[in-house]
């Protein structure tokens, strides 16, 4: 049989057993729980990665929408213009038309400038040319071949006398608004 101080020592010892395997499942739930806790932040911070990755690249694929609409505004600039040199295109105009021996009269229709858009307005101009047919055709010319978009709104040739033709019109030119 077992003695007294036996038994103690091995009650002891499988209290302390019970103790450390209560110890271990504990520490092991708890650590599973901490485990689990933190495979969810993962997957919840691949998930927000995901997402940010995803809003990147519609960033970028804006961005390069963007510089794509960037460079046609600076084309479509380049053939608009500005507001304050408008004088200078008149000017051009009537520099033309005296280098082709034609008489040249312009002037701002009664409507002015009218406004389309924030950027954009245009200005009508009555233009009467007259000269020798020759002449208008090569000044007609030059206006066809501007860099500047304008649109002919009405156009008449007429005869004035046996050698002479007058071109009568109205050119729709369009401004960049100083803004």
């Amino acid at each position: 049989m077992m003695n007294k101080v036996e038994k103690e020592s091995y009650i002891k010892a499988a209290l302390l057993l019970i103790a450390v395997l209560v110890l271990f499942y504990a520490s092991c739930y708890f650590m599973s729980q901490k485990i689990e806790g933190l495979s969810l932040e993962i997957i919840s911070n691949k998930k927000q990665i995901k997402q940010l990755n995803e809003q990147n690249d519609q960033i970028e694929n804006i961005r390069g929408k963007h510089d794509e609409l960037q460079k046609k505004v600076g084309n479509v600039s380049e053939h608009i213009i500005d507001y304050s040199n408008i004088f200078d295109f008149v000017a051009e105009i009537k520099n033309v038309a005296e280098e082709n021996n034609v008489d040249l009269n312009v002037n701002v229709s009664n409507e002015g400038k009218v406004q389309m858009t924030e950027f954009l307005s245009h200005i009508n101009y009555n233009i009467k040319a007259t000269g020798k047919f020759n002449d208008i055709m090569h000044f007609l010319s030059y206006l066809e071949n501007l860099k500047y978009y304008v649109d002919v709104e009405k156009m008449k040739i007429s005869r004035k006398n046996n050698t002479e033709v007058v071109f009568d019109s109205v050119l729709k030119v369009y401004v960049r608004n100083n803004k």
